[in-house]
């Protein structure tokens, strides 16, 4: 399996994550939802 990692910048110094395998995707420590819809 393998596995993509996305860092997403958020706020001004936290990062949120996008963790992807296969066909499922899961969202970490998302401090905010601005940047994420803006993927």
């Amino acid at each position: 399996m393998t596995f993509e990692i996305v860092t997403v910048p958020c706020l001004s110094d936290n990062y949120a994550y996008l963790v992807r395998a296969n066909d499922r995707t899961a969202l970490i420590d998302a401090p905010e939802a601005g940047p994420i819809a803006d993927l």
